[in-house]
């Protein structure tokens, strides 16, 4: 006797569901994190800044959180003459 395997759209469905979900988890745990450019710089004062690449008009780097880890950041740069 033969088995009939059945396609149901439903399974199709929860298939994307769970792999939008996994997608959006794993996006939201790799982002790096925009901050205001004041907020960098009273991060800088209190020594939590640990790494940084500036470029002309953006700067990316590694804070340490309120959690203690390191966190990824990025601001843009403003002129010191500006600020």
């Amino acid at each position: 006797m033969e088995r009939h395997h059945k396609f149901s759209l439903w399974y199709l469905l929860i298939g994307i569901w769970i792999v939008l979900l996994i997608q959006n988890y794993l996006a939201t745990l790799f982002a790096i994190k925009s901050i205001p450019y004041s907020e960098f710089l009273r991060l800088l004062k209190q020594d939590r800044i640990k790494e940084i690449a500036v470029s002309s008009n953006l700067i990316t780097g590694k804070m340490i959180g309120d959690d203690g880890k390191p966190h990824l950041f990025k601001t843009i740069r403003v002129d010191p003459e500006l600020s």
